[in-house]
């Protein structure tokens, strides 16, 4: 019904068919712990105590229960004091009183926090972290895996004692490797707490540091938009792609980076383009030449750099393309005959 933490807490607090109010305050917090209502896990818990009553059987012999028991219950064979399971047939004793550390540590705990809150000494927080670093570890796995969860649920609550809770995990859990090398019980609950933990800490950096977080996330995004702005900017200026384009002869990425220009960067090298122009309608691509006159037109309206297509198409007879390339200019404006140099003038239509 809940998380086998929390079932074998509280199937260790019904063990002797009383709960205590100690008892309740855990169970309670170990509820929370893991995500449950404590009132909901409470009448729960209520309600088996009361099923356990109505049905009780007849009190187990003290031969039959685990620390008085000097026989298996199973086989018969004698018992060691402090055995987990009997060496002859390999029964395990659940239930029992040695499974119990988890419980135990809880209660003691919970004492002398509690003196803390009451005597308001804050010299008892070292006598309670003194208590968690000295309270001896558990020998059982069952005892163990419920142990190594109390530790890590104690160890992600905000507290005095928080460090001391992690070290008492660390110093468990190398125990348990240990004693329980390769047992998947404990690889898998291991790999559980250790991602809980981990996410835990992330989250706590980020509640602890959310202002300098803030502040850096606002100056890398204001970076990034000054550079993107700068560069933005900087490309409707900058020639040098246009002139590797046209080296390369690649005339789509040509017309393609006029579009993107200022009109006065495109007038500025005027005799670059026409040439280019011209090498490709006598190289015969006039389609080519055609698509970059109209970029140009585009970019530049007020200028005469279509002049070579003008030409072509005048000496062709298409009077109708001739004058769509054909812009009023001065008598002074260059084009590509003059040693592909730009004139002086900027070739803008006379007022």
């Amino acid at each position: 019904m809940y998380s086998k933490e929390l079932e074998e807490l509280i199937d260790s607090v019904l063990a002797d068919g009383v709960i205590t109010d100690q008892e309740r305050a855990v169970l309670r917090k170990r509820a929370l712990a893991c995500g449950e209502d404590p009132d909901e896990v409470m009448i729960v818990v209520d309600g088996r105590l009361a099923k356990m009553q109505k049905g009780a059987s007849p009190a187990i012999p003290a031969t039959e229960k685990r620390g008085n028991i000097v026989k298996c219950p199973n086989c018969g064979a004698p018992i060691e004091a402090g055995a987990i399971k009997c060496k002859e047939c390999g029964y395990v004793f659940t239930n029992v009183k040695a499974n119990n550390t988890a419980k135990e540590f809880a209660i003691m705990l919970e004492q002398r926090i509690q003196k803390v809150s009451y005597d308001g000494d804050k010299t008892n927080i070292n006598k309670v972290n003194e208590f968690i670093k000295n309270f001896p570890l558990p020998t059982g796995k069952e005892d163990m895996l419920e142990f190594i969860a109390s530790l890590d649920a104690r160890r992600r609550s905000k507290s005095n004692y928080q460090e001391a809770y992690n070290a008492k995990y660390q110093e468990c859990v190398t125990k348990a490797k240990t004693l329980f090398a390769g047992d998947t019980d404990f690889t898998s609950l291991l790999a559980q707490t250790e991602k809980g933990y981990y996410a835990y800490n992330i989250k706590a950096f980020v509640i602890q540091h959310k202002k300098t977080i803030f502040i850096i996330v606002i100056v890398l995004a204001l970076l990034q938009g000054f550079i993107t702005f700068i560069n933005n900017h900087d490309a409707p200026l900058n020639w040098g792609d246009v002139s590797d384009a046209i080296k390369e002869q690649n005339t789509p990425k040509v017309i393609n980076l006029i579009g993107q220009k200022f009109e006065k960067t495109v007038i500025e090298h005027k005799g670059e383009i026409q040439i280019y122009m011209q090498r490709l309608i006598n190289e015969g691509k006039i389609k080519e030449a055609k698509e970059l006159g109209d970029a140009v037109k585009l970019a530049a309206p007020n200028t005469y750099i279509t002049k070579p297509l003008y030409d072509y198409y005048l000496n062709q007879g298409d009077a109708i393309n001739a004058e769509k390339y054909d812009v009023p200019l001065d008598v002074t404006d260059g084009d590509a005959s003059s040693e592909g140099d730009v004139s002086s003038e900027d070739g803008d239509m006379p007022e």
